[in-house]
């Protein structure tokens, strides 16, 4: 008897969540019945699109969120993870994207095409799987970045054929999107390369929509010098600096950013450098500048937030941005009438303007000094402060706010609180404004001190609470003090009701009331709060509501006082028990090359099952995750480095380690 055999091939493509699924090959032999059937798939698991953190001639710039926050890489992952990454205008762009499949999936041909955004589509690759998945594989996109400044979603819709070589139709494993920024050149200072200095998206928002459609550095910084004079609250005062002094002297950007849209009072030298670090971090190359001396005697000129005009007003010095030899002021504009000083005045921008010109329009008196360019830092704070300063700081803040127990000291050391909506349950039906909490680190005369802020929103309601834990009360006060000596816009020349309305909480205490009201018949007060600062021992909580939360917030001052009553007090900040510590910090090696990545080890003890927060500081060089989430060290600056990670929980605790790692040249030297 002869066996005959027919054999029938059966290409089935269902798209199920992103997953393709195919049939397998169906058999039909003679002499059986029935058949069996292996699914075949294919899934896109990540995509990598600052795949180069040394250079970026075809991938996307080295950026975080903030000073405290990386940007994750891969910026896609299939279990939901969605990154920005940032390109250089007009560059071809790559990335790198790993895929799984099922065993009997050997090769495929890959690509996507893009549904909206301003990027090409992903030109085809084959793409070679062994035990179910494959290499990462570098995809060309088909055209080149755009040429000007912007911001957008980036989604592409990828699709598989030809899988094993054989033919078949195309068919879509699923969708990806992520936000794009696009700049112009590699950011400058205060911006750099490496480390908390790369680039924050929390400014790229900004900064890109404000400079949207811009092709040149002077048409960027020109956009960009309008929105900060006119949209985000700022009131010039000549000697009201809120987030940096003169010169070189660090600016305060997380604060400056955490008070948009009420930037409140500010002078040139705050101004100037927003101007240099919001237009560099889009690659304008702008300097900030100073002139010292000014002017004499000013034409008429409206500083920021002003309504009337200021004449004959004298700057001794004066600070502002300039791209070459062309002034871009965010301070002021000046009467560009006819006749200056001479009513009707007409209000002009000082930006992209030749020094000359801009001298004559700004200076009636006194010949200015050509302008000197000065670098800076971002969110320092100054390490040695000495205790005349501190004095005086502290006699000012007396004068003018009522705080009360001034005197009161306490030797008791607690931790913070992790503050959800089982702590305080009037946040209840609140949703977070920002998915994750934001902590740093500042330091004041040589004082390290944990911030913790998170904030809620719902409709008219609005909770925005600071959480700083100190080593003591005295540093506590300290950190306070400093708070309204140095940033005054936050809370108007008042004096607090203070404890005689019955707020009896803290250690030291001072309220914000939104107005003052009478007694009920009980003989107390019921009102509404704006804000509540509050010292418990070492733990300083600065609280703000808005809305109908106002009439809450003292309240909910209680409930965090009562809490952090309950807490064990200790004698000093190192026995708390719940501080993270390190027991292991690493480098798998000490001796690595330029450009190479190598495994830290590092291990926590964690006894109280604590939610943790690593922040990285690095001389040079930076830190990424590998597919399982342990931290790689890259080298990428040549010479012996330092790397220090800070583990940081949710009740402002934290501990920091430090080593040193030498990263030598990978170029041959004949």
């Amino acid at each position: 008897m002869k066996l005959e055999v027919k054999v029938s091939v059966i290409l089935v493509f269902i798209l199920i969540s992103g997953w393709l699924v195919i049939p397998g090959l169906e058999q039909d032999t003679a002499g059986t019945s029935g058949s069996d059937e292996q699914e075949t798939w294919v899934c896109l698991e990540s995509i990598t699109f600052n795949h180069d953190p040394v250079y970026s001639s075809s991938d996307a710039i080295n950026i975080r969120k903030n000073r405290m926050e990386l940007v994750k890489i891969p910026e896609w992952t299939k279990e939901g993870a969605s990154y920005p990454a940032a390109y250089i205008r007009n560059k071809s762009i790559t990335v790198k994207a790993v895929f799984s499949a099922s065993a009997d999936v050997e090769s495929a041909e890959i690509k996507a095409v893009t549904l909206r955004g301003s990027l090409g589509d992903i030109l085809p690759r084959t793409v070679f799987f062994k035990d179910g998945a494959s290499n990462p594989v570098h995809f060309q996109v088909s055209t080149p970045a755009p040429r000007e400044i912007k911001s957008f979603d980036q989604e592409w819709k990828w699709s598989i054929q030809d899988l094993n070589y054989m033919d078949s139709s195309q068919e879509p494993i699923g969708n990806s999107i992520n936000k794009i920024y696009i700049v112009l050149s590699e950011p400058q200072c205060p911006w750099t390369t490496r480390g908390p200095t790369e680039p924050w998206t929390d400014v790229l928002n900004y900064a890109c929509a404000w400079a949207d459609g811009e092709t040149t550095p002077e048409g960027a910084a020109e956009k960009i010098t309008h929105h900060l004079y006119n949209d985000l609250g700022g009131s010039y005062q000549q000697e009201g600096s809120n987030y940096t002094g003169s010169t070189s002297e660090s600016f305060d950007l997380t604060d400056f950013l955490d008070s948009i849209p009420d930037i409140g009072t500010v002078n040139c030298h705050d101004m100037g450098k927003a101007l240099a670090a919001f237009s560099n971090v889009v690659g304008c190359a702008l300097n900030y500048r100073i002139s010292d001396p000014f002017g004499d005697n000013l034409h008429c000129i409206k500083p920021i937030g002003k309504d009337s005009w200021c004449c004959s007003k004298e700057f001794a010095n004066h600070a502002f941005g300039s791209i070459g030899d062309n002034i871009f002021d965010a301070c002021l504009k000046a009467d560009v009438g006819r006749d200056p000083d001479q009513q009707p005045n007409i209000p002009g921008w000082m930006t992209n303007i030749l020094w000359e010109d801009y001298k004559e329009k700004v200076v009636k008196e006194g010949e200015p000094f050509y302008p000197k360019a000065y670098s800076f830092g971002i969110d320092g704070m100054p390490l040695e402060i000495n205790e005349g300063f501190y004095r005086k700081c502290l006699q000012w803040v007396k004068e003018k706010y009522d705080f009360a127990n001034w005197g009161s000291e306490t030797e008791k050391v607690i931790p913070g609180l992790a503050i959800s909506e089982k702590t305080l349950p009037q946040l209840s039906g609140l949703e977070k404004a920002w998915k994750e909490d934001h902590y740093r680190i500042i330091k004041i005369r040589e004082t390290a001190f944990l911030v913790m802020r998170q904030w809620w929103k719902a409709d008219d309601r609005q909770f925005d609470v600071k959480m700083v834990v100190c080593p003591t009360f005295a540093a506590a006060k300290r950190c306070l003090i400093f708070h309204y000596a140095d940033t005054t816009r936050k809370t108007p020349l008042i004096k607090p009701p203070g404890r005689k309305f019955g707020l009896d909480m803290g250690n030291l205490c001072f309220v914000m009331p939104e107005k003052t009201a009478a007694p009920g018949r009980d003989g107390n007060f019921s009102y509404a709060f704006s804000s509540i600062d509050f010292i418990r021992h070492n733990v300083l909580f600065m609280m703000r509501a808005e809305g109908s939360l106002k009439k809450e917030l003292g309240t909910m001052a209680g409930i965090l006082d009562n809490h952090l009553l309950e807490k064990k007090p200790v004698t000093t900040y190192s026995q708390l028990k719940d501080i993270p510590l390190i027991t292991r910090f690493s480098c798998e090696r000490i001796d690595i090359k330029r450009g190479e990545s190598v495994p830290l080890l590092l291990e926590v003890s964690n006894t109280g099952k604590r939610e943790l927060h690593y922040s990285w500081r690095m001389t040079g060089g930076g830190i990424e995750k590998d597919a399982n989430g342990n931290f790689l060290y890259y080298g990428g600056d040549v010479g012996s480095q330092t790397i220090t990670v800070t583990v940081l929980n949710d009740l402002g605790l934290y501990s920091s380690k430090s080593l040193e790692v030498k990263v030598k040249s990978n170029q041959c030297i004949f």
